[in-house]
């Protein structure tokens, strides 16, 4: 099933050469004149067979990154890279080509999803699969499960589980209905494994697309085969960025992390796991340090990083405040609003400090009353003079 490793790196090593490294290009740059809709007639002397060539590279890329990810029993670095740049291949060749017919083009888009999301490339996995449809039960259920879509998720996994097998169907037919079936149950687990973190349902779902991959190798399923190899990776990477493998050892009250993970994953957009920028960020959000600085791009989850140090401050040291500076009024109240909706109903209170330069009594009466206190550095600088001062007259 799988093919060594020495032979998928010495495949992606020619994969990134030549002729092929021109025809990956030619793919992203067809896709960017798609995208703005310009007319074929004003495009440059692209490869004839572009579409065919660009996608069994994708399919070669996928074929080494899933076999170098199985082969070393866990992730890696090169095999989730390989599955990255074919996700992006297979999206770039289809996601805006007009002339690709509408099955076909769902089907590659779904796997382009799929290695997006297996090399944890959340958002562009769920831009790729954002305005998809297919027409199979399977797909369905992934889409769902990438795009956080739970409602959706659990209506499409009831219909398909409690469905009856079909009567005096043709082999093929009757392991497509088991496949659908099984891969429904699957899903249940997950959705059980997101609200309790028992992280012993994996191994369920390990043994059920064990022996899903086996059926479908037997029965020459190929799509459901490929399918079924993405979803093993997808959900072994879940696994090791959910919230219930990432938080609890940085948290000292398990009720609270329990509590504060439970809250995340019943959002009107459910919150269920940590963005690599995220959890390579947190040592030092909640380290042992004397401060950090930490950086991240625009929407890398900065707030949710502060969140989770700000949680773990509070629920370390039960008796301190928290004071959040925001750069001005704007952003201050955006925030306010949503830490609010996170720490609300864990019984922690959350004030915004308005005004400007200046501080009054009312500033301190809310100060006392709460344990996160939002202001801007101006209004913080105030506080802090008007604290010293009475300190001052106090002595």
């Amino acid at each position: 099933m799988s093919i060594p490793t020495d032979y998928a790196t010495d495949l992606l090593n020619n994969l990134s050469q030549g002729r092929i490294k021109n025809l990956i290009a030619q793919a992203d740059a067809r896709r960017i004149l798609q995208e703005v809709k310009e007319t074929a007639e004003n495009y440059p002397n692209f490869d004839p067979s572009l579409t065919e060539k660009a996608t069994h590279i994708a399919y070669v890329l996928l074929s080494c990154g899933c076999s170098m990810v199985e082969n070393e029993d866990g992730e890696t670095n090169e095999g989730l890279l390989a599955l990255e740049k074919a996700g992006k291949i297979l999206s770039d060749t289809f996601s805006f080509n007009p002339n690709e017919d509408k099955k076909n083009k769902n089907y590659n888009l779904l796997i382009a999803g799929m290695a997006l999301y297996a090399a944890k490339q959340y958002s562009r996995a769920f831009i790729v699969l954002k305005d998809i449809d297919t027409d199979f039960n399977v797909g369905q259920i992934i889409i769902s499960f990438i795009k956080k879509d739970f409602a959706s998720l659990m209506n499409v996994t009831s219909n398909v589980f409690f469905s009856s097998a079909p009567a005096q169907s043709e082999l093929r037919s009757f392991d497509e209905w088991v496949i659908s079936h099984e891969v429904a149950r699957c899903f249940f687990i997950i959705i059980d494994f997101i609200h309790t973190g028992n992280e012993e349902n994996f191994i369920l779902t390990n043994d059920i697309l064990e022996k899903l991959l086996y059926l479908s190798s037997e029965d020459n399923l190929t799509l459901y085969w490929l399918i079924i190899r993405l979803l093993r990776i997808i959900l072994s990477t879940f696994q090791n960025s959910s919230l219930w493998s990432v938080l609890p050892p940085l948290f000292p009250a398990r009720h609270i992390t329990e509590k504060y993970i439970r809250l995340l994953s019943n959002f009107k957009s459910p919150v269920t796991e940590m963005w690599p920028s995220q959890t390579a960020s947190l040592p030092l959000a909640v380290g042992d340090n004397n401060g950090a600085v930490i950086n991240l791009r625009t929407s890398g989850g900065k707030t949710r990083v502060a969140e989770i140090a700000i949680l773990k401050t509070l629920s370390t040291h039960i008796m301190s405040k928290v004071l959040y500076l925001a750069p001005f009024r704007s952003l201050a109240f955006e925030i306010e609003q949503s830490l609010n909706k996170t720490f609300f109903p864990l019984g922690i209170t959350v004030s915004q400090l308005y005004g400007g330069s200046t501080a009054n009594v009312t500033d301190f009466e809310l100060i006392s009353q709460s344990q996160i206190i939002i202001a801007t550095p101006e209004k913080a600088k105030a506080l802090f003079a008007v604290a010293q001062g009475l300190k001052q007259k106090s002595n």
